[in-house]
C-alpha cells in the first residue's frame, strides 16, 4: 500500500519539477542572451551589473541562499516604490546645469575689438527699429520676394518711397557696417538660446529684402552697385560666424547681393572705376571655409552637450545631480503655455531612476565623449574642396540617408557618436554649397574682365583664354566640374556657365526632379549658368 502511494505520488513531483526546471531555465538562456547582448552593444555597466547578479543567483548561489537575495531585491524595489511617491524637498535652489561660463570663454578667445567690429553696429542698427512690422508693410506691398523686384520710381510707387524715406538713416549705417572687414557677434550655441541666433539671421534676411528693393529705385547704377556690395559683404559678415546657421543664413544673402553686381558688371554703362570696385569686392568675398570648420565644430559640440546639460541640476554649493524635472527643462526651451500640465512626481521619479542607470554621474563625463566623437571632424581638409571634384551627383537628402539610423551601442556614447555621425553629411553638403559658390564668385569676376576686356576692344572676347593675361589661370577653372568654364559667344553676346558636376555640356541647362516621398533630388540637366540670368529661346 505504501509503494503505491509513493508511485502515485512520484509522477506529480517529477512534473512539477519539469515545470520549474523549465522555468528556472528559460529565465537563465533569456538573461544569458540578454547579457552576452548587452556585453555586445556595450550597455551600461549598471544594467550590466544587475543583469550578472540575477544571473548568478539563478545558477551560482546555493539554494539555501537564494531565498535572502531575492529578499534582498524585493527590499529594494519597496524602497525605490517609497522613495518614487515621496514628495520633492527644497527644489528651489537647484538650476539647470549651464554652459554659460565655457561659452564666455570661448566668445573671449575670438572677440574682435569695438572699434573694428561690424556687428557691434549690426546690433544697435537692431534695436532701432521694429524690422518685423517694417518688413510686414514690405510684404503688404507686394515686396516680399527680393528675386520679383523690378525697377521702380517714387512717382509710381508713393507708398513704398514714404515707407523708405525714414528708413535711409539706418540703412546708410548698415552700408557702413559692412564697410568694416571685421565682424563677429557673441553666439549662444546651445538649444536654450537657438532663438537668440535665429532671430539675428531673420533680420538680416530682412535688410536684404529692403536693400535690394531699394536697389532698383530709378535704376540707378551706383546705387545698385553700392547695395550689391553692401549686401555680399553682409552675406559675408553673416557667414563667418562660427554657428553652421549663420553660415546657411550667410551664404545666400552674399548670393542675393553677387546676383545684383552680375547686373551691375554687364550694363552697358558701367565704367572702368565702377568694375574695379566690384572686382575688388569679389576678391575680398572669397570664403575660407578651412579657418572656420574648427569654430564651427566647436559650437556643434556646444549643441550636443547642451541637449545633455539639460539632464543635470546644479546647487548654489557647486553639487551636481540629476535633474528631478526634465519635462520643465524642455518647456522652457520652447516657452510652452505655463498652463500646459507638467509631469507627476511620479513621472519625475521615473525618469530620474532612467537617467540613473544610463547616465555618467556628472554631465563632464558625456562632454568628453562628445569631444572625442568630434575629434575625427577636425582632420577635414578644406582647402582641397575646390581643387578636387566633388561626388556626383548632389543629394543633400542622400548624404543625410547615409548617416546611420540606430546608435552602435546601447549606451550613451552610442547616442552621442550617432549625432556627431550627421557631420558627415554637413561636410558633404557644404562641399558642394561651397563650391556652388566659389563657381559663381569666379565667373563674376570673369564677367568683370569680359566688360574691361569689351571697353578696350569694342566686343567680348573670342574665348576664355583671350583673357588670362590680365586674369590667373585659376579663374578659368570651375571648382565643380575642375574644368573649364564653358563660354560661347551667341551673335553679340555670350554664355557663361559651368558644367555641373557631372561634366556633361547641357548648354548651359539645369533641370532637376524632386520625390518627396523618398525624398531625392534627380538631376536631369546639371550645368550652372553664370551669364545671362536666363538661356535665350531658340528657335
Amino acid at each position: 500500500m505504501e509503494l503505491q502511494t509513493i508511485l502515485e505520488n512520484k509522477p506529480k513531483k517529477t512534473i512539477g519539477r519539469i515545470i520549474r526546471g523549465i522555468i528556472r531555465w528559460f529565465f537563465i538562456i533569456a538573461l544569458g542572451l540578454l547579457l552576452a547582448a548587452g556585453l555586445w552593444f556595450a550597455a551600461p555597466w549598471k544594467i550590466l551589473t544587475i543583469l550578472a547578479i540575477v544571473l548568478a543567483s539563478l545558477i551560482i548561489v546555493p539554494k539555501f541562499l537564494r531565498k535572502w537575495v531575492w529578499l534582498g531585491f524585493a527590499i529594494i524595489v519597496a524602497a525605490v516604490i517609497v522613495w518614487i511617491f515621496i514628495p520633492e524637498k527644497d527644489t528651489g535652489q537647484w538650476k539647470p546645469y549651464s554652459l554659460d561660463r565655457e561659452i564666455a570663454e570661448f566668445n573671449a578667445k575670438y572677440a574682435v575689438p569695438e572699434a573694428e567690429n561690424a556687428a557691434m553696429l549690426y546690433t544697435a542698427i537692431m534695436k532701432n527699429q521694429n524690422w518685423d512690422e517694417i518688413s510686414g508693410q514690405f510684404d503688404k506691398l507686394g515686396y516680399r520676394d527680393p528675386n520679383c523686384v523690378e525697377h521702380w520710381s517714387a512717382e509710381d510707387n508713393r507708398k513704398l518711397a514714404e515707407l523708405i524715406l525714414p528708413l535711409e538713416p539706418d540703412l546708410n549705417a548698415i552700408r557702413e557696417a559692412a564697410k568694416n572687414n571685421k565682424c563677429r557677434f557673441d553666439v549662444f550655441p546651445t538649444i536654450t538660446d537657438f532663438e537668440k541666433e535665429v532671430k539675428r539671421d531673420q533680420i538680416f534676411r530682412k535688410w536684404t529684402n529692403i536693400l535690394y528693393v531699394i536697389s532698383n529705385h530709378d535704376a540707378q547704377l551706383q546705387k545698385q552697385i553700392d547695395n550689391g556690395i553692401t549686401l555680399m559683404r553682409m552675406g559675408m559678415h553673416l557667414s563667418i560666424q562660427p554657428t553652421l546657421i549663420d553660415l546657411l543664413s550667410g551664404l545666400p544673402i552674399a548670393g542675393t547681393g553677387q546676383n545684383q553686381l552680375k547686373k551691375n558688371i554687364m550694363d552697358a554703362a558701367v565704367s572702368s572705376q565702377q568694375l574695379d570696385a566690384i572686382e575688388n569686392a569679389l576678391q575680398q568675398s572669397k570664403f575660407d571655409m578651412a579657418s572656420q570648420w574648427p569654430q564651427i565644430l566647436e559650437c556643434e559640440k556646444f549643441y550636443a552637450k547642451s541637449i545633455y546639460a539639460l539632464m543635470y541640476e546644479v546647487h548654489p554649493s557647486g553639487e551636481i545631480r540629476f535633474t528631478h524635472d526634465y519635462c520643465q527643462n524642455l518647456l522652457n526651451i520652447v516657452n510652452e503655455d505655463p498652463n500646459i500640465p507638467r509631469w507627476t512626481n511620479f513621472q519625475k521619479k521615473l525618469f530620474l531612476l532612467s537617467m540613473w542607470f544610463v547616465l555618467p554621474d556628472k554631465p563632464d563625463g558625456i562632454f568628453q565623449m562628445i569631444d572625442a566623437s568630434y575629434q575625427p571632424y577636425y582632420a577635414v581638409n578644406w582647402s582641397d574642396c575646390f581643387n578636387t571634384k566633388p561626388a556626383q551627383p548632389f543629394d543633400p537628402f542622400a548624404e543625410l540617408q547615409k548617416c546611420p539610423s540606430y546608435p552602435s551601442q546601447w549606451n550613451v556614447r552610442g547616442y552621442v557618436d550617432l549625432y556627431a555621425a550627421s557631420t558627415q553629411a554637413t561636410i558633404a553638403n557644404f562641399s558642394h554649397i561651397l563650391c556652388q559658390r566659389e563657381a559663381d564668385r569666379r565667373g563674376c569676376l570673369l564677367l568683370c574682365a569680359m566688360q574691361q576686356y569689351r571697353h578696350q576692344h569694342r566686343d567680348w572676347p573670342g574665348k576664355l583664354e583671350d583673357l588670362l593675361p590680365v586674369v590667373p589661370e585659376e579663374l578659368l577653372t570651375d571648382p565643380v566640374s575642375q574644368e573649364r568654364f564653358v563660354y560661347k559667344r551667341t551673335g553679340d553676346g555670350f554664355i557663361l556657365y559651368s558644367k555641373g558636376y557631372d561634366g556633361i555640356d547641357t548648354g548651359g541647362k539645369n533641370k532637376s526632379i524632386y520625390d518627396p516621398n523618398k525624398p531625392s533630388i534627380t538631376r536631369l540637366q546639371d550645368d550652372i549658368l553664370i551669364w545671362p540670368e536666363n538661356l535665350p529661346e531658340i528657335h
